[in-house]
């Protein structure tokens, strides 16, 4: 087995020393190659979640593009007169309602 350093977004992985012993296989490593510094999916069928592999070094960057992104939608929103009126209490309640929908997914 080849020993690979990764960030995983569980991050209790990290602070209970599970990453230290983690180890990919062969195989698993030829994925992560050819996937040429792209985020890996990694889905748990007996959890039903999906973890994510990402080199080391590139959160960074997907946060920015991540953010580079939605200021790019809401500039076009803005530029094309799509903006409206906003409380914070309705994003509050939206946000609430996206959590309860991915709580009972899970």
């Amino acid at each position: 087995m080849v020993s690979v350093s990764a960030n995983c977004y569980n991050r209790t992985m990290e602070i209970d020393g599970l990453a230290e012993r983690f180890e990919f296989t062969p195989e698993q490593l030829q994925v992560l190659q050819d996937g040429v510094g792209q985020p890996l999916h990694v889905p748990v069928d007996a959890t039903n979640k999906v973890y994510l592999v990402v080199e080391e070094g590139l959160i960074p960057t997907l946060d920015d593009d991540y953010i580079r992104a939605g200021l790019s939608h809401g500039n076009r929103q803005v530029e094309s007169g799509q903006e409206g009126e906003w409380s914070a209490e309705e994003i509050k309640s939206a946000g609430r309602q996206l959590l309860a929908r991915r709580d009972r997914s899970s």
